[in-house]
């Protein structure tokens, strides 16, 4: 919608040990008054070919950038908006997608900063636009189950417990520290 974007190059690098990375960092956002935010944005992409191909991070932190917790990473065809292309890619308007990502996690969380991580496959060209963060009444925490779940003890260093109801349905359990780090 806007007369310009964010363009990153992935065609100029003459080689590409440890796959390059470029990032975009955001400035930080308050969350203590969205109770259901979601990110959203466009983006356009081409792969190279299917041997070469690049992938998008998007990460948020909550201590300024010291740690990050990553909430989409798609690559090569799942992030291709666009064929094949074996120039620089020059996206046409009907080429961008609309990205949207639940935030549910950060909610009531002040100084909330993002980064979008470009790494290359030695892949092509990719677009970033329309960045925003907004309330989105139709996202529901009340489909998702809620349960009493008890974690202790709490902090822990090196062993806690977690006590379940008898009855759930979860089929994963992960563990975060207090900065969002799974570690678990």
């Amino acid at each position: 919608a806007s007369a310009s974007s964010i363009y990153i190059d992935n065609t100029v690098y003459a080689s590409n040990p440890n796959k390059k990375r470029d990032a975009l960092i955001t400035g930080a956002y308050d969350f203590t008054t969205l109770s259901q935010p979601e990110m959203r944005f466009d983006v356009a992409y081409a792969q190279y070919s299917a041997q070469r191909s690049d992938s998008l991070n998007v990460y948020y932190s909550r201590d300024c950038g010291s740690n990050w917790i990553k909430i989409w990473n798609p690559s090569g065809s799942h992030l291709a908006t666009g064929p094949f292309q074996t120039d620089s890619f020059l996206h046409t308007a009907s080429q961008w997608k609309t990205v949207s990502i639940p935030l549910l996690n950060p909610v009531g969380q002040t100084n909330l900063s993002f980064k979008f991580e470009h790494v290359t496959g030695w892949g092509n060209a990719m677009y970033l636009d329309n960045i925003n963060v907004q309330n989105n009444a139709a996202l529901s925490v009340a489909a998702v189950e809620k349960a009493s779940i008890k974690v202790f003890p709490n902090p822990a260093s090196n062993m806690a417990a977690v006590r379940l109801p008898q009855s759930h349905s979860f089929k994963q359990l992960q563990i975060v520290n207090n900065v969002g780090q799974v570690v678990y």
